[in-house]
């Protein structure tokens, strides 16, 4: 996978954040909102942008607890976050 893809991924990831279905409770939104957030800047920047330049430390931790959070009320949700998160650990970032 390169960095097109990993930018595909987060892309479609972040979309789904956005409009999760069904739709999440308050505190797994928050989490949700959040990761959104955290992603936003990532895939603005394009392939080759912050995730290469090591911008995005952390953001495998943020999404194994969003994961940890939806992973029973929204599998499809979870698995999306598991494939970035995957990933992610794939390429070290």
């Amino acid at each position: 996978m390169n960095e097109r893809d990993l930018h595909g991924l987060l892309t479609d990831l972040h979309h789904k954040l956005q409009h999760p279905a069904p739709p999440v409770d308050g505190a797994t939104k928050s989490v949700l909102d959040q990761l959104s957030a955290d992603i936003h800047p990532i895939i603005e920047g394009g392939p080759g942008g912050p995730i290469a330049g090591g911008k995005a430390a952390g953001l495998r931790e943020r999404l194994n607890a969003a994961m940890a959070a939806v992973e029973v009320s929204h599998p499809e949700l979870a698995g999306a976050i598991e494939r970035v998160a995957d990933t992610l650990a794939f390429y070290n970032l």
